[in-house]
């Protein structure tokens, strides 16, 4: 779909409600977002078995306060949209991914 088509969510992050906007534009397309938080030490064992594309959601080195979000797929970086491509730094204990699914009928 062209990027016209899809929502400014930076708009919507000083309330905090980017993620119920997110949500309510994909399920017109019968889609949902969610999050969830994979430990370090199980990571490589979760992904062995799985091949998909992900968001992964981390502070970066250009900011202390501010998360960024990258694609990953098998947790790994595969698309960094700032022109450096640093991605995200480790967290130390899990990597915060975010995905989009199918929601169920």
């Amino acid at each position: 779909m062209s990027i016209e088509r899809i929502p400014d969510l930076a708009a919507y992050d000083d309330d905090g409600e980017w993620m119920g906007r997110l949500n309510e534009w994909l399920s017109k397309m019968g889609l949902a977002y969610f999050e969830a938080r994979i430990p370090r030490d199980e990571m490589k064992g979760f992904f062995s078995d799985k091949d998909f594309c992900h968001v992964m959601i981390g502070p970066t080195n250009r900011f202390t306060d501010l998360q960024h979000a990258v694609v990953g797929r098998k947790g790994q970086l595969v698309h960094d949209p700032h022109p450096d491509g640093v991605g995200v730094l480790s967290e130390p204990e899990s990597l915060r991914i975010g995905v989009i699914v199918r929601q169920c009928v």
